[in-house]
């Protein structure tokens, strides 16, 4: 099995091919001369200093070891032409770059996956994938890299032990909470690990005190002093940091380190924690949720990368509904749609309602929204900033969330033709002032804010210490019945 040491130990391209060897490959280096590969139809797009070698070969299946900065996209250029010039043979490439270890290939749909990994820390996650790729003589090595690479493999994974975790933690919260309704544990320790995500989401960009481990560091000195982890730091961290500008912050808090001030509602206290203000949790189950849930899995921000395993904010919402019951689904109407689909809906529906029905405007609205020109520009802004979005039957929130990006692009491409700097609150100003849904479940609103929220977060570039506070959506985003009207509350009355 692979170590962390291992893999933190590789630092030039002999390291790597060693790597491979020892996952079982049978390295026979062969060098890939871009010429002779061009002239026999197959794309290599790139030149320079990058080396390309066919590293290993076995049935019906080639690995290729890349050195050099040669983008994703040229690399999945590669892949596809490789695949038409050989249809039979599956193939993948392992790409070094400095301290960064990538693994490619394509999928069945021909689509680009991709795992990355960081020599200098790699993740539990990396690791875990690391090792399911090792060849152990088997004729199935496409299956291996399915199972290694398939993101969405990986995310509905998380998803099963995260609703594990939140039965888990919900029992521990009954225990905790004498005389408190199931339903109410349930939703209170949905809440909790709805935090939990958040923060791991957001500890990557390095908000949390400048660290990329801060919470399970933070349990293991807890529990080196004795502490409890969830009364002596998730408590202070929540309400006394993040829903707590830094100017108010008392001694405890602050010596949890640079936090920034988000409130937003997901860290002001629930009505469950205002009744029951001692709530205790032990470390042996935040150890296990921690570990198991969170650090076992590498998380990203940025929804518009498709080819990591890394599990990003669209995906969850993707996996939620994929797996609600099949009954359930076809009950409640809860569908996944495609991504293309919904931004096809949502970028026709918006260009048709800004043009007020005219044909040429609508389409270089589509097209291009900055060549209506300098005259046009600033009338279209201003009615673009009164839109409002309801999704009766929100979900997770991915119309919601095609419906942010097209507003967005609208706006900055309207501003360059107008002439005006882009807002650097755009976002979050669309979010806040148009956007607005309605779910009958509750996981699915909690969901849909934590999403928003995300994608505010994700186009902030911002240092921590600098960051605004995240608007308050509970408001904007509620669990109800969109199908009721004030006369179905009425019963017989009526």
């Amino acid at each position: 099995m692979i170590t962390r040491e291992r893999v933190a130990a590789c630092r030039a391209s002999d390291d790597v091919v060693a790597l491979l060897g020892e996952l079982g490959y049978p390295v026979a280096q062969v060098e890939v001369v871009p010429e002779q590969w061009r002239r026999a139809g197959i794309d290599i797009p790139w030149n320079g200093d990058s080396r390309m070698r066919l590293l290993a070969r076995l049935h019906r299946f080639d690995l290729f070891f890349l050195t050099g900065d040669v983008a994703h996209q040229n690399i999945e250029q590669f892949l596809k032409s490789y695949c038409s010039y050989n249809i039979f043979i599956k193939s993948a490439v392992v790409k070094l770059h400095q301290y960064s270890l990538s693994i490619y290939d394509l999928s069945g749909a021909r689509r680009l996956r991709r795992l990355d990994i960081d020599l200098r820390a790699p993740s539990c996650h990396s690791l875990d994938r690391l090792n399911l790729l090792s060849y152990a003589g088997r004729d199935d090595i496409g299956r291996v890299f399915d199972r290694a690479l398939d993101r969405e493999a990986v995310t509905r994974q998380f998803f099963t032990r995260f609703r594990d975790a939140v039965a888990r933690l919900s029992a521990a919260i009954t225990r905790s909470c004498r005389g408190s309704r199931r339903a109410d544990a349930d939703s209170e320790a949905l809440l909790i690990l709805s935090r939990l995500l958040f923060l791991s989401f957001i500890q990557e960009k390095g908000w949390l005190a400048g660290e990329r481990r801060f919470l399970v560091d933070r349990l293991g000195a807890a529990e080196r002093c004795g502490s409890e982890f969830f009364a002596s730091v998730l408590i202070p961290l929540f309400f006394g940091c993040l829903n707590t500008p830094a100017a108010g912050r008392d001694p405890a808090c602050t010596a949890l380190g640079p936090i920034p001030y988000l409130n937003g509602g997901l860290f002001e206290p629930s009505r469950f924690e205002a009744r029951h203000r001692d709530i205790h949790i032990a470390n042996d189950l935040m150890r296990d949720i921690l570990e198991n849930v969170f650090e076992k899995f590498d998380f990203r921000i940025d929804e518009h990368d498709a080819g990591g395993t890394s599990v990003d904010p669209e995906m969850l919402g993707k996996v939620f509904e994929s797996l609600m019951a099949a009954d359930e689904r076809a009950s409640s109407g809860s569908f996944y749609t495609p991504k293309e689909i919904v931004d096809e809906l949502t970028r026709t529906a918006i260009c048709e309602w800004l043009s007020r029905g005219d044909a040429s405007l609508r389409a270089r609205l589509v097209t291009d929204a900055s060549s209506v020109g300098a005259v046009a520009a600033p009338a279209l802004i201003e009615r673009l900033a009164t839109i409002t979005i309801l999704d009766p039957a929100c979900g997770s929130g991915a119309f919601l969330l095609s419906a942010l990006g097209t507003i967005e692009r609208l706006t900055t491409s309207l501003s360059q033709a107008a002439g005006r700097a882009p807002d650097p609150l755009l976002r979050q100003s669309i979010v806040e002032r148009s956007l607005y849904g309605v779910d009958l479940k509750p996981e699915a609103v909690r969901l849909c804010e934590l999403r928003l929220w995300l994608a505010i977060v994700a186009g902030t570039d911002m240092p921590a210490e600098q960051v605004r506070p995240l608007p308050n959506l509970d408001r904007n985003i509620m669990q109800g019945n969109s199908l009721l009207s004030p006369t179905d509350f009425l019963g017989g009355g009526r």
